[in-house]
């Protein structure tokens, strides 16, 4: 039910205040209509004035004047504020230009920063000192990307600051802790350098013990790494392994395998390794290569060098030990053989002292000198031990053995030939002389004391010679200085030996065998001569003789004797049984000029005509027949 109330004036029945609604109700003024409160309205409700959502202007809400002793808020002032009061009566702008931000200044002043701009996109501050600050329990600047990447913010977090990831998860990418403790949650790129530390202030690493201060602290899984790469192509790894004990530096392509470059192993040894393969570590003792060790270096400083005392070991056991010690060199060797050798051509191995070479030892194994005849092996006061040859000794000079020189091989200055080769005892050149000594020549020309220089001489030569050897023979107690040595006073030859004698007749054979053990012969050979003795006794008869017989079988031919100089030999003959034994043996004659080797058997004891043979008819084949001989013959 509705009903309407018209009235001029309500007035309070008590007190001044009128009361509309006070139980709830709403008082509704039509659109057209008015409420007219005298000078000033007064609303005293909780909310205060509300009015649906109009504005207060002439299209809503129109109130021509407001006091207020409070604050007055609104979303928008329209009018030209002619009526405004208590405003400053002129504002004043320092420094006005474009793009200038206005800040406050006292009283009326306005100043326009130069140091601070906004163009509309960039936002500059510029000055030489000063700071901006955000002061807030967790100040921030909130980094939008319009081009839909990640968004950032740059916040303080518990005194922290920290570089967010705002669309990856609010991840922290950097942060900085109030100790100075910086934290990458990713990879860290620097693409030209990162320097730790400063000049003046710097970083104490961990040297004897670990402590704060490390320039670089790296933590992660396996003690942390670093990688250092080519572009994404190849590179390094450097890290501590799941021991965490062990440091290791590997290389490889990026992607791919890696493989060993160095080791690091606590506590022990450092490894260094070629294309994955160890190639030298340290050890408790000191290092150790796999391997060959190459060492390049130019001048005169030694590439590789060990101090005074410093030995050099070859072999698992040391068996070559190269060592200095202050004053002397040496190459000792305890096992097998040691061997030094040229083995890539056919150049010489060079001995050399006072910075010039000495010796060679040649392509073909010669020890020869670096000079003619111009080093020598031993001196006066040091000299060789035995010398063992298989061939020849060729010299040019001396070889002595002592200062007094007992023994020489010299070229005979006494000689227009250098051909002759001398050994000589206590030889006192000077008078030519041998004292008491030895005395070898050979040569081809004959020497001031006469004779074919090939002699071998034992004894006193310039007062007498006792024995001389040369190519004539041994020449004996020559009471000269100078003795004649042909051939017919030396003694060439002398043996001793032994022959078989045999019968033999006219047919020039043998027709008996002697007795088993009783057919002998010796004899002795000096020079020309020659001294027998030879017995034969006959067992059998292979057939009967005929013809003379003859004793056969001597050791050498005769000279070929005449008719009178025939020798007679010694001669004892038994026949047993029938028939007279010979009773003469001569050397038989020879013919044309040649001697022969058999001895004529005679029946008669005297040098007459009518001398008779031993014939084969004398001879009793059923019986035996014994004869020795004795005697001496020459050779021609």
């Amino acid at each position: 039910m509705s009903s309407n109330l018209k009235v001029n004036t309500i007035l309070p029945s008590v007190g001044s205040n009128i009361g509309i609604g006070t139980n709830g109700g709403e008082l509704n003024v039509d659109g057209g209509c008015k409420v007219q409160v005298g000078t000033a309205l007064t609303l005293g409700h909780s909310i205060g004035l509300q009015y649906a959502t109009q504005n207060l202007h002439s299209e809503g809400f129109e109130i021509n004047q407001i006091n207020a002793s409070g604050i007055v808020t609104a979303s928008h002032f329209y009018g030209n504020g002619a009526n405004l009061t208590s405003l400053p009566t002129q504002v004043t702008i320092a420094n006005n230009a474009d793009n200038r931000v206005i800040t406050g200044g006292s009283g009326v002043n306005l100043n326009g920063e130069s140091g601070l701009t906004f163009d509309g996109n960039n936002f500059e501050v510029t000055a030489t000192s000063g700071t901006i600050k955000i002061n807030s329990t967790g100040p921030g600047i909130h980094f939008i990307d319009t081009n839909a990447d990640s968004d950032f913010m740059a916040q303080v977090d518990g005194g922290i600051f920290k570089l967010v990831d705002l669309t990856n998860s609010d991840s922290i990418r950097l942060q900085v802790a109030s100790n100075g403790t910086v934290s990458v949650n990713n990879t860290l790129n620097v693409n030209t350098r990162l320097n730790v530390g400063a000049t003046s202030v710097g970083f104490t690493p961990h040297t004897t013990s670990w402590a704060t201060g490390a320039a670089l602290n790296l933590k992660g899984n396996y003690g942390g790494g670093i990688t250092f790469n080519d572009n994404d192509n190849n590179g390094f790894s450097v890290y501590v392994d799941s021991s965490g004990v062990n440091f290791h530096i590997k290389n490889g392509a990026v992607g791919g395998s890696l493989k060993s470059s160095v080791k690091c192993i606590k506590d022990g040894t450092v490894e260094l390794y070629h294309n994955n393969t160890k190639k030298f570590q340290t050890q408790s003792y000191g290092a150790s290569a796999i391997g060959q060790i190459y060492v390049t270096h130019s001048g005169t400083t030694p590439g590789f060098s060990l101090s005074d005392n410093g030995r050099s070991g070859w072999g698992s056991s040391n068996d070559l030990v190269i060592y200095h010690n202050t004053t002397d060199s040496y190459v000792s060797n305890s096992t097998g053989h040691l061997r030094i050798g040229n083995t890539h051509d056919s150049s010489n191995i060079k001995f050399f002292t006072n910075n010039s070479t000495r010796w060679n030892i040649d392509s073909n194994g010669h020890f020869v000198p670096d000079s003619n005849n111009t080093f020598n092996i031993g001196n006066a006061s040091y000299t060789i031990g035995d010398l063992f040859l298989s061939g020849n000794i060729t010299s040019s000079g001396n070889f002595n053995t002592t200062s007094a020189a007992p023994l020489q091989f010299t070229n005979n200055s006494n000689t227009t030939s250098a051909k002759k080769t001398v050994i000589y005892a206590n030889y006192n050149n000077t008078s030519n002389h041998v004292y008491n000594g030895l005395l070898f020549e050979m040569g081809h020309v004959t020497d001031s004391l006469g004779g074919e220089v090939r002699k071998f001489t034992i004894g006193e030569r310039g007062g007498h010679t006792n024995v001389i050897f040369d190519q004539n023979g041994i020449h004996f107690g020559h009471g000269s200085a100078n003795p004649s040595l042909s051939a017919s006073t030396g003694l060439d030859d002398y043996e001793e030996g032994t022959f078989s004698p045999y019968y033999t007749d006219g047919q020039n054979t043998q027709f008996s065998q002697h007795t088993s053990g009783f057919a002998y012969g010796e004899y002795v050979k000096i020079g020309r001569l020659i001294y027998f003795t030879c017995g034969v006794r006959c067992s059998g008869y292979s057939r009967t003789p005929s013809g003379r017989v003859f004793l056969h079988g001597l050791p050498f031919v005769s000279y070929n004797y005449g008719d009178d100089d025939e020798p007679q030999f010694s001669m004892q003959s038994r026949l047993w049984g029938s028939g007279n034994p010979p009773k003469l043996a001569r050397m038989q004659q020879g013919t044309g000029g040649v001697g022969r080797n058999r001895i004529a058997l005679g029946m008669n004891a005297h040098l007459a005509t009518n001398e008779s043979y031993l014939q084969g008819s004398d001879f009793d084949t059923s019986q035996t027949c014994r004869v020795v001989i004795s005697g001496h013959y020459m050779v021609p």
